[in-house]
């Protein structure tokens, strides 16, 4: 897959906001993700940088995941169009 410098920055950038609108918490993330809560709050907070690894995962969970949540795929794509 790939995912440009500018994918990754609009990702981290709105992560929480694309977190929330899928209805999900930190820990239910971090559960689909392999990675602990803290990692979660630490990436949204800026306080951890965002890979791309961490970018492409979170896509393909919010892609996988996205029939569980109405609308969650136009919702993305708003949010990342801006």
């Amino acid at each position: 897959m790939c995912v440009s410098n500018q994918t990754i920055e609009t990702v981290y950038n709105r992560f929480k906001l694309l977190r929330r609108a899928a209805g999900w918490t930190s820990a239910q993330v971090a559960a689909e993700l392999g990675v602990s809560r803290q990692t979660i709050v630490n990436i949204e907070t800026k306080k951890t940088p965002f890979s791309k690894m961490h970018c492409i995962a979170f896509m393909a969970v919010l892609n996988e995941r996205g029939a569980e949540v109405p609308d969650l795929k136009k919702i993305v794509k708003a949010v990342l169009v801006g």
